[in-house]
């Protein structure tokens, strides 16, 4: 019931956060099991033209594909170009569901695969990412259960929400060193995740997940070298007492320590330069954190909901600051603003008893509802 009710409380507090968001990033950031239908056409609004079996969009001088005739089956090699333009990205949705494709060569033209791309292509038995690829969007692969290995190139920086979640048939998977944040639960429901035993589970250099149930009072040291904590690493974990993380951690991933409601304090090592999204949400225990100054960005609703913090300082590192960070921290009293700071957005420090504020020099503009 408690986490029903935190969820149900985000919802509310978050949702104008996502209505403004959707107008200004890929929606592939805002997949889950799948992206609304209402969505699913707002990729291809421009402009459309049709060669072949693909409809693609051209900006810039090059070609994104947003659709694929649904006859298309067998091993599929993209084209580098259509009509003239070069293919340089596979738009969301643009596969989805074709269960008749058995293997699929991308060019080395191509940099990004978007969000559900190939999603629930059953039949997809091996797919070939050129080292040209450097992002794999939320949901990409997921539910391909027919899949049984990829290579992912050494180009490739993130690693989306759910990117081959229920592909049941991966057994093996490497992360490249050029990897630096994997999201939300992007490789659960694999054979790789379900042969895992319970506990900490490590994927590479990253820790990926708490796996199983959390008993009461645990602390959990992550071990030496780890590069990265994974989206929703230690979701719900209740039990979690204390963490130590080292300093070779770079990125704390979205949700990472969503509702962990007995964690009082945390230290974040200077190494981390991005806190994802509702990273701490609900982490209503923390009464006390610090940010180093190697942080350059903290996701929206980052803190929402941790109700026993009393003051926080922003470094000067940091540059962005999500909707909603401090929102509905109910203790929180004094705040400090570094000077890198730009924009406080929107409800930012939302029901916050703030006494003291200070903003830092750079800050331009001050959102909506940011001190409400």
């Amino acid at each position: 019931m408690k986490n029903n009710n935190h969820t149900l409380k985000r919802v509310v507090a978050c949702v104008m956060v996502v209505i403004m968001a959707v107008t200004a990033v890929p929606m592939s950031g805002f997949v889950g099991l799948e992206l609304p239908k209402w969505s699913q056409g707002l990729a291809t609004r421009a402009s459309a033209a049709t060669s072949g079996y693909y409809t693609y969009t051209v900006s810039n001088g090059k070609a994104t594909i947003s659709r694929t005739d649904s006859s298309l089956s067998g091993n599929v090699t993209i084209p580098s170009k259509l009509d003239g333009y070069p293919v340089t990205a596979i738009g969301d949705y643009a596969f989805k569901n074709l269960t008749g494709i058995k293997s699929v060569t991308i060019p080395d033209s191509v940099t990004s695969i978007g969000g559900s791309a190939f999603y629930g292509c059953t039949g997809l038995a091996s797919i070939k990412i050129p080292d040209s690829v450097t992002s794999i969007g939320g949901s990409a692969f997921y539910g391909c259960t027919g899949l049984a290995s990829i290579k992912i190139p050494d180009s490739v920086t993130s690693i989306d929400n759910y990117a081959f979640k229920g592909c049941t048939g991966l057994a093996s998977i490497k992360i490249p060193d050029s990897v630096s944040s994997i999201g939300r639960d992007a490789f659960t429901d694999t054979a790789w995740y379900k042969a895992q035993p319970f506990g900490d589970v490590y994927l590479d250099k990253f820790y990926y997940k708490y796996k199983g149930t959390m008993l009461k009072n645990t602390s959990v040291v992550i071990k030496s070298g780890t590069k990265g904590i994974a989206g929703s690493a230690f979701y719900g974990c209740d039990g979690l007492t204390s963490i130590t993380i080292p300093d070779s951690v770079t990125s704390i991933g979205d949700f990472a320590f969503f509702d962990c409601d007995r964690l009082t304090s945390i230290t974040i090592p200077d190494s981390v330069t991005s806190i994802g999204e509702s990273a701490f949400e609900w982490c209503s225990g923390l009464t006390s954190i610090t940010i180093p100054d190697s942080v350059i960005s903290i996701g929206s609703c980052a803190f929402h909901g941790c109700m026993r913090l009393t003051n926080i300082s922003i470094p000067d590192s940091v540059i962005n600051i999500g909707n909603s960070v401090f929102d509905y921290c109910t203790n929180l009293t004094s705040v400090t603003i570094g000077n890198g700071v730009k924009t406080i957005s929107s409800g930012a420090f939302g029901k916050c008893p703030l006494t003291t504020i200070k903003i830092g020099k750079n800050v331009k503009t001050i959102e909506k509802d940011a001190f409400k």
